[in-house]
């Protein structure tokens, strides 16, 4: 996800450079529209480069999120394995081991 921002970052940033060097070198009408293609070419690209970013932003909090939901279900087994001697530990540690691994992939 952040390479692709990166990429769009950088081709919105050259998008930018070869339009003012199309309107420092514009002679004719025809000029004005490749100019103003650029510029609706620009535009569309910031606005994916903010799409990303919000995307970015919201699953950083789904993981932050995860996690603190992780180590309470982890604290909850602590406190069960001491107390409660029948419920079935196995899957309770399966269940955490399979969960631990999902976080470990996003």
């Amino acid at each position: 996800m952040n390479e692709d921002y990166q990429k769009a970052q950088e081709e919105a940033t050259k998008l930018q450079q070869e339009m003012v060097l199309a309107l420092q070198t514009s002679t004719n009408n025809h000029d004005n529209a490749l100019i103003l293609e650029k510029l609706i070419s620009k535009t569309a690209k910031y606005q994916y480069i903010d799409l990303i970013e919000a995307q970015m932003k919201q699953q950083t909090e789904t993981v932050k999120l995860l996690k603190n939901n992780l180590a309470t279900l982890e604290s909850f087994k602590l406190y069960f394995d001491s107390n409660i001697t029948t419920i079935n530990n196995s899957d309770v540690d399966d269940e955490l081991e399979l969960l631990r691994k999902q976080l470990d992939e996003m």
